[in-house]
């Protein structure tokens, strides 16, 4: 329970000034709908909420794989299974980010679909 409030308390530090900074924009710089801020003001705490699970479960589940499975396969005395699995991990990493996706299909737009977004990628 105390990774999940560390998590909790992650999220909080790098919260709040994103929302103090737009509380104050709202009240002072720009007129906000005091519909819209509520509804700011209610994704603010969901996001809270739920990045803050996210990431306690991150640190329950991806992080003891990931050091395990690095450290197998840093010790491996065979070649073939470390380019293999470095290559297989890459090429998957590489193929399930998003920002990569995006910016391949970007080209692709920009390149009349002459480029093939998933080639880029």
């Amino acid at each position: 329970m105390s990774l999940l409030l560390s998590k909790v308390k992650e999220v909080v530090r790098t919260l709040i000034p994103v929302v103090l900074l737009v509380l104050i924009l709202s009240f002072t710089f720009v007129k906000v709908d005091s519909n819209l801020l509520i509804r700011f003001l209610i994704g603010s705490g969901l996001l809270l909420v739920g990045l803050s699970i996210f990431l306690w479960g991150i640190d329950l589940s991806m992080n003891p794989i990931g050091e395990y499975m690095s450290k197998e396969i840093a010790t491996s005395k065979t070649l073939y299974k470390i380019l293999i699995l470095s290559f297989l991990l890459g090429f998957l990493i590489t193929v399930a980010e998003p920002d990569l996706t995006i910016l391949g299909k970007q080209i692709e737009k920009a390149s009349g679909e002459t480029l093939n977004s998933t080639l880029i990628v």
